[in-house]
């Protein structure tokens, strides 16, 4: 009778699926296709096209920005669509968006950069550098073990505040008070923003010459005009993605039905190899996902269950991966957010399997 009621529910879903892709077809206003580019590569053409293709099918949205590197040469670096649809506003060269989980990619190649120039070792005890961060039971975490996400700072006892949030002091010592909420080592479980705060917290404790990156979090008010508007995707484009995903479409049925940039010139080969191994290979608590994890990063199998590159996906399909064996950098982002991500984001992964076939046949 149960599983009656869910088929019922499916194929309700499907026609309200068949009727919205009619409406969207038929009676929205379309803006004009915008493409735009940097450099393409001529070996790399035919991904061009499939970029431009992914707004011509009505799957990219809003706008969005490829850029490759393959043996330390840009070989594409292509832009298009709107980032902002309400405004017309189109997507340019220096158009900024929010990046969301991408943002390890950088942290983790920050610590990274500072083990490369012998100021930090991963297994160092993180007391080493920030004494009193041993307070309340923590006194034997290592680097390593915050950045695999054994640290286990799930959460805070006492609720952040925005005026905490912006106060460098005041994190620090919110910090030190806290104690893992289970052992260090025993599991592992994403933490969220905290990995963010943590990290910072560490870099200002072992850099004593307070460098910076050109990033940013958050932004100036003088820059807004070049930020992408962030746009979710409606009910007809949940469906949409899910109904020509075959992958996110299996893993959402069987929880229905059970209920359940390149590095090469900056780190050593040695620090490299590092970044490729597999630390942890098992469910996250949090996330409820099988993971593969490295110190700071996702680490991304083969079949074989071979690593072959590291990186990270983040909401809405934002994608950044490295993959050293091919000397090879990928990084996209989209304003339009998805429901999938990596292979299971159906504008990234035609554009990724696209590159590795052309780069497989060279």
């Amino acid at each position: 009778m149960l599983i009656t009621r869910k088929i019922h529910i499916i194929t309700i879903t499907i026609i309200i699926y068949a009727i919205s892709n009619y409406i969207n077809d038929n009676l929205y206003t379309k803006l004009s296709l915008h493409f735009d580019y940097n450099v393409i590569d001529d070996r790399f053409q035919l991904v061009s096209n499939i970029f431009r293709k992914n707004f011509l099918n009505g799957w990219e949205r809003g706008g969005a920005a490829l850029t490759v590197y393959h043996k330390n040469q840009k070989i594409l670096d292509i832009w298009g669509g709107y980032a902002d649809v309400q405004a017309a506003r189109k997507w340019q060269m220096d158009t900024i968006t929010s990046t969301f989980s991408c943002l390890k990619n950088v942290m983790a190649l920050c610590i990274a950069l500072l083990v490369e120039r012998k100021l930090a070792n991963y297994d160092d005890l993180i007391i080493k550098y920030w004494p009193n961060f041993g307070d309340n039971n923590k006194a034997n975490i290592t680097i390593k073990m915050l950045l695999t996400d054994k640290m286990n700072l799930k959460y805070l006892n006492k609720p952040l505040t925005l005026k905490n949030a912006t106060d460098h002091e005041a994190m620090r010592k919110i910090f030190e008070n806290e104690q893992p909420k289970w052992l260090p080592e025993e599991k592992s479980g994403c933490y969220g923003s905290l990995f963010y705060w943590l990290i910072d917290q560490l870099i200002r404790h072992i850099d004593k010459q307070k460098r910076g990156i050109d990033y940013s979090i958050g932004l100036m008010k003088t820059e807004e005009y070049r930020l992408a508007r962030i746009a979710m995707p409606s009910w007809f484009d949940i469906f949409s993605e899910i109904y020509q995903t075959p992958h996110l479409m299996s893993n959402l049925l069987f929880q229905f039905f059970t209920h359940k940039l390149s590095t090469d010139k900056l780190l050593s080969p040695a620090n490299q190899f590092l970044l490729e191994q597999i630390s942890i290979n098992s469910t996250d608590i949090c996330t409820i996902k099988h993971l593969a994890k490295n110190i700071g990063l996702l680490v991304f199998i083969d079949q074989s269950q071979v690593s072959h590159a590291y990186g990270h996906s983040a909401f809405g399909c934002q994608q950044v991966i490295h993959d050293r064996r091919n000397n090879l950098t990928i990084a996209y982002v989209t304003n339009a957010i998805k429901v999938g991500v990596y292979n299971q984001c159906r504008t990234y992964i035609r554009l990724h399997n696209a590159i590795y076939d052309i780069i497989e046949k060279n």
